[in-house]
């Protein structure tokens, strides 16, 4: 709806400054959290900023519950444990001697036109701007299990304003397009009757290593197998029964989070006269994520997107033959691309799965296109294997 918004004496460069005055005073040096801060830097009390920052950026993730208390005093929130993680970790980090700066970030969501005057919407993120000996680095401290130096796809490569006496404008760094992924490797041992066994290795990184890491702290030990394999196991092959998992990595946020399983299914698809049928595994459904509307009046925002790579190597049983498998295809819409190569002999038949669809906006003009595109791909991955089986 359009709107007329009328200020007097109103700017950007004033909202900062109103923001800094209410902050001046709110982060009083406390003893204790002095005493806090040696403690958590240990023998790295002398190490590069960068090293003593991510140890304190790992103890607010891990410790400090997140809250819309921005304004309130930084050494109560850190000994109430709760508050805001940026403002705790700015305290902290001034404690040790490492110069840091508030910032208000835009997403990607918000409103991205040009206005002279200062709308608290816009700029829905805070963030820090650490500074380092390889440079500043940007932090956000609300997503527990995250990865130091990790942004929401959301932030990256939007505008900042720095809560400094400039009144700064900055911009996010834009990740690597592999930042955020969900690699998957699959082996399936075809037995005679369709009886099959399925190897599968799920690889994690950025933003759904985070969310699987954040999901499996809500389920206790001793019930995670039979929650995996009911909620997330039983819905990729109907009928699997889980055999074994393990969460490789788990407790180690930087790095990536390996979940490797084993199924086993009393018939791998169904039967067609003497074939067994196979559909497609590990599909991204994205018309369903992004595209089911006919049409829109408003632009799409596409997020957080969707990066996956999806190896299935299907090992058959001797005497069987494939007698139809999918067809390599090349799709792409604008920076979208999603890419199917298929290949086989007398042992085994690989097929390799490869899509990236990046944070974008889609004009209302161009979502037709998109959903054609989104459809297609559904449909290539849905693509189906035929094996006559001895």
């Amino acid at each position: 709806m359009p709107s007329i918004n009328l200020g007097i004496r109103a700017s950007w460069e004033h909202y900062v400054e109103s923001l800094r005055d209410l902050l001046s005073d709110k982060d009083i040096t406390d003893p204790e959290a002095a005493v806090l801060v040696s403690k958590l830097l240990g023998d790295a009390q002398s190490a590069p900023a960068s090293q003593r920052a991510q140890k304190l950026f790992r103890f607010v993730t891990d410790k400090i519950e997140p809250t819309d208390d921005v304004f309130g005093l930084a050494p109560s929130m850190l000994s109430a444990r709760t508050g805001s993680p940026e403002r705790v970790l700015r305290y902290l980090l001034s404690l040790a001697g490492i110069s840091s700066e508030l910032a208000l970030v835009r997403g990607a969501e918000a409103d991205h036109s040009t206005a002279a005057l200062p709308d608290p919407e816009t700029y829905g993120y805070l963030l820090l701007r650490v500074a380092t000996e390889n440079g500043p680095v940007w932090l956000h401290a609300g997503a527990r299990h995250a990865p130091f130096g990790f942004l929401p796809p959301q932030v990256r490569g939007e505008q900042a304003l720095v809560l400094n006496s400039s009144a700064e404008r900055a911009t996010l760094p834009q990740a690597d397009p592999r930042a955020d992924s969900r690699d998957v490797d699959v082996t399936i041992t075809l037995g005679k009757q369709g009886k099959a066994e399925l190897k599968v290795r799920e690889t994690h990184r950025g933003q759904s290593a985070v969310s699987w890491r954040n999901d499996l702290d809500d389920v206790p030990q001793a019930e995670l197998e039979a929650r995996f394999e009911e909620s997330y196991a039983s819905k990729i092959v109907p009928g699997g029964k889980l055999k074994s998992v393990s969460f490789e990595k788990r407790d180690e946020p930087e790095a990536p989070l390996v979940i490797a399983y084993t199924l086993e299914v009393d018939r791998l698809g169904h039967r067609v006269g003497d074939e067994l049928r196979v559909p497609g595994l590990f599909p991204a459904s994205l018309q369903a994520q992004f595209a089911r509307e006919a049409q829109r009046s408003t632009p799409l925002l596409v997020a957080p997107g969707a990066n996956s790579t999806v190896h299935v190597r299907v090992l058959l049983p001797k005497g069987a033959k494939v007698q139809a498998m999918p067809k390599p295809s090349k799709l792409d819409f604008n920076q979208a691309r999603f890419e199917s190569v298929v290949t086989s002999d007398a042992q085994q038949l690989d097929v390799m799965r490869t899509l990236r669809v990046p944070l974008m906006r889609v004009a209302p003009s161009d979502y037709s296109t998109f959903a054609a595109f989104c459809r297609a791909v559904d449909l290539a991955e849905a693509s189906e294997l035929a094996i006559a089986l001895p």
